[in-house]
């Protein structure tokens, strides 16, 4: 989890930057953890967290109750969690989970059928590049060993052109794109121009 908690920062950055957090409803998509989760709460974003993993959403209870923090969160898909609340979000994340999931683009339909007109969907993914293959696979899983062996499949890292169609077909506007450098060494983050590996997106649902 420690590269998690390296990029957190970064992503409330990009988030806080375009979103006003306090009191706005918030559903993190795939929170694991609930590392994010817990940094939108402290915003006092009123916040939903769901994740498939049962194990990862009991952590991510036992933690909220440790930071003091009210958190609702719900182990199941995202598919089961559209049918059974019909609320509507200001704002919906979901990071590092698109590359992972069978069909990301029905994920981004139920997102976009989850969040209010004007709202947003920020979410982080891997762009598929010679260039991602070896660092986020060869160097990352093999070499460096900052994510565990077999976390990614080369062949469902998605193109920002993919992801920009897919998102125009579910009444989504692509507003910004930025790439994400992550130094495993220094631990250091930051936001570039180039998305040729990991990149954070900003979309409006229109």
């Amino acid at each position: 989890m420690k590269t998690l908690h390296d990029i957190n920062g970064i992503r409330m950055e990009f988030i806080k930057k375009y979103h006003k957090l306090k009191l706005s409803k918030v559903l993190d998509v795939g929170c694991g953890g609930g590392i994010l989760s817990e940094s939108l709460a402290a915003e006092e974003a009123k916040v939903i967290g769901i994740d498939l993993s049962n194990q990862l959403i009991k952590v991510a209870k036992d933690h909220a109750v440790l930071s003091g923090l009210n958190i609702n969160y719900h182990a199941k898909s995202i598919e089961n969690f559209s049918t059974e609340d019909v609320s509507k979000f200001d704002l919906i994340t979901s990071m590092e989970l698109l590359e992972h999931v069978d069909n990301p683009d029905l994920m981004i339909k139920t997102i976009s059928a989850l969040l209010k007109t004007n709202g947003l969907f920020i979410g982080s993914t891997i762009t598929r590049s010679i260039k991602s293959f070896f660092l986020g696979i060869v160097f990352a899983e093999n070499i460096a060993k900052i994510v565990p062996k077999g976390t990614h499949t080369y062949e469902k890292f998605i193109r920002p052109s993919e992801l920009e169609a897919s998102l125009s077909r579910h009444n989504f506007k692509l507003l910004s794109l930025k790439g994400i450098a992550y130094n495993p060494f220094s631990r250091k983050t930051k936001l570039v121009d180039h998305i040729d590996v990991n990149y954070i997106f900003l979309a409006k649902k229109i």
